[in-house]
């Protein structure tokens, strides 16, 4: 219940990624098939999309449904930890641990978000799980099943490949020190199993650098990085003590959760008890592999710092584990302790035997530890919902304006004034597909004044968001007869002004300011730049999208847009398959190729630069930009051109 509850309104929109991850999801329904990568959300296998489809096609392309695809797997965890857990450790280690898990708030949270990294998780529990049964039961068939599972979760999440590698790295080493189990043959169907499943995506990652490229680009993470063992020792010592202390580390703010230590002190108690004896008894192999699968769930946290509680998501399920290793261990010594002291209890006189009491002392211990921890993580989990950050991250504003939108006759055109979202925002295209709209706002092109696309002659829908409510005064004064909608959210705050000229006035009644000029608005086609790096350095010139916190860029233009960015570079797009540019279009150097001139924006902390893109003719089909300087390609990125 409390990861599917208001599951669609909790929190209360859905963030850039959820949207980005929405509009793809919706191309797969319609038919059309987006490869093993998507350029969404900064750059992810599809396969997630995948698994959200039949969620749509169930239930509608909506907010509820995007989660549940979410929700399910969380809750899926909860029965495969349990028995993950009970495989390797008494009952009341298993009950304790998974009932941590259920109440933690960070996955309580991360599972109500329609993120891929909530399924690679999974996928990577649910194959730790089938493989410690395999090897425990000699079932060649369940390692296979595991391995597939291993290999499947190559398909969600680019980040897998860390569990992916480190799994594989554990199961070899567990086979290395194990001569009873390096002589089956169970571990080597599951290795050889997900490779087999994993195939087409490790060939599509060794045949390109998408992912090399990405972790550049996104998380500043270079090879270098990767194979330095002091900074992941480093690394390893902060992601260790987040029980007490943050880690330093950018990425935190896309859930909104606010980076707080891990544990309660008095729960830290258990778990550095648990610790000590998971080191007291490392000799065992339950102990041994406990802190294999911790190493395992911390290793994307210390590869690739910031976002933790994408990151260690898996690790924490460790750290709960020893925790409940730690007040397990103290709960029978002192249960035991009282014993062996001639305890006694007034249930002795109703004829309970010692066996059943001491069930009843743990069960009773068991809730009044899990109780006060379910109460704090669910205060801290609605705090969350309440928090800033959460409303700056899912914010109202931009999904109940979008959903106003899509509500308006096919007719009508939408001038769009937000400092934070443009017309063509994720959401918008998401809730609103058929909404044809300009943006009025300096940030994204127009001239902040509500003559930034000229004088009405058409129906029109002024949208009025944050900083641009103001312009409702000259919207009255200039076209009294228009009808004002203003909507508000829970807290009485302002989301939107919408103000629907339905009637324009006649030509000459209303004329714009002297010193306005009308921008030149050429036809509109679809032309994504995907955000992906093919090569590792960076140019100087930055593509960036609008809203800023995404890599997917829409252009608007007749045909196909080429970038002059200065007289000393050149630009050539790639118009064929391989990427590779022999019989691409045509070299566009310092002079226009064409008869169309676009700006565009590229916000840089809120202000406003610009620059010149000129058009030349160019098929549709797969592409890549050269961003080039005396002959030498400085940056590349891959997109498509589609089709009017």
């Amino acid at each position: 219940m409390v990861r599917v509850w208001d599951i669609g309104t909790v929190p209360p929109a859905p963030a850039g990624d959820e949207s980005a991850v929405a509009l793809e999801t919706i191309r797969i329904l319609n038919g059309e098939w987006i490869g093993l990568w998507s350029g969404a959300a900064l750059g992810n296998p599809s396969g997630h999309m995948y698994w959200i489809a039949p969620f749509f096609w169930l239930g509608g392309p909506t907010l509820t449904a995007l989660r549940l695809a979410s929700a399910l797997p969380g809750v899926m965890l909860i029965p495969i930890c349990y028995l993950m857990v009970r495989m390797l450790f008494p009952f009341k280690v298993a009950l304790v641990a998974v009932g941590l898990l259920t109440f933690f708030s960070w996955f309580v949270v991360v599972y109500r978000i329609g993120i891929p990294v909530t399924l690679s998780i999974f996928a990577a529990a649910l194959s730790l799980c089938l493989v410690i049964y395999a090897a425990r039961s000699s079932r060649p068939w369940v390692a296979i099943i595991a391995g597939l599972v291993l290999g499947a979760g190559l398909y969600v999440f680019k980040g897998y490949v860390i569990y992916f590698i480190t799994i594989w790295a554990a199961t070899l080493l567990v086979a290395l020190v194990n001569p009873g189990l390096r002589r089956q043959w169970t571990l080597y169907l599951f290795l050889g199993a997900s490779l087999i499943a994993g195939a087409a995506m490790i060939t599509f990652y060794l045949a390109t650098d998408y992912l090399t490229s990405n972790l550049q680009s996104q998380y500043q993470v270079s090879g270098t990085d990767l194979l330095s063992l002091p900074r992941h020792l480093d690394r390893m010592f902060d992601v260790l003590m987040y029980v007490h202390n943050p880690p330093d580390a950018g990425g935190f703010g896309f859930d909104g959760i606010i980076p707080e230590p891990l544990l309660h002190p008095v729960v830290a108690i258990f778990f550095w008890t648990g610790a000590l004896i998971t080191l007291l008894f490392i000799n065992r192999i339950p102990f041994q592999l406990l802190i294999l699968g911790w190493l395992i769930g911390m290793a994307p946290a210390i590869l690739v710092p910031g976002g933790e509680t994408r990151r260690y998501l898996f690790g924490v399920f460790f750290v709960l584990v020893i925790t409940a290793i730690g007040y397990t261990g103290i709960l029978s010594l002192v249960i035991n302790r009282w014993f062996s002291l001639g305890g006694r209890s007034p249930l002795k006189y109703f004829g309970v035997k010692r066996q059943w009491l001491g069930y009843f002392l743990a069960a009773f211990a068991t809730l009044v530890f899990i109780g006060p921890f379910a109460v704090q993580n669910l205060s801290a989990f609605t705090e969350w919902t309440r928090g800033q950050e959460t409303k700056f991250q899912f914010d109202p504003e931009i999904a109940e304006a979008a959903r106003f939108m899509g509500t308006l006759d096919e007719g009508q055109t939408v001038r769009f004034y937000s400092v934070r979202w443009s017309v063509d925002y994720e959401t918008v295209r998401w809730f609103a597909p058929l909404a044809q709209g300009v943006d009025g706002s300096e940030e994204f092109g127009g001239d902040g004044t509500i003559f930034s696309s000229g004088v009405v002659d058409e129906p029109t829908v002024f949208m009025l968001l944050g900083g641009y409510l103001h312009l409702i005064d000259d919207l009255k004064a200039t076209y009294p007869d228009g009808l004002e909608r203003l909507e508000t959210g829970p807290d009485g705050q302002t989301l939107f002004i919408a103000y629907a000229i339905d009637t324009p006035p006649p030509p000459g009644t209303v004329k714009a300011p002297p010193n306005y000029r009308s921008p030149t608005r050429p036809a509109k086609i679809d032309f994504r730049v995907g955000g992906v790096r093919i090569m590792p350095d960076p140019a100087e010139l930055e593509i960036r999208a609008a809203p800023r916190e995404h890599h997917a860029l829409d252009l608007v233009s007749s045909q196909s847009v080429l970038i002059v960015p200065r007289p000393a570079e050149t630009v050539k797009i790639h118009n064929n398959p391989d990427l590779q540019g022999e019989n691409g279009c045509e070299t566009v150097q310092n002079r226009p190729e064409g008869d169309t001139r676009l700006s565009i924006i590229l916000p840089n902390a809120g202000k406003e630069s610009r620059s010149l893109f000129y058009v030349v003719g160019c098929a549709a089909g797969p592409a890549a930009l050269d961003v080039m300087a005396d002959g030498t390609v400085l940056d590349t990125y891959a997109f498509t051109i589609t089709d009017p």
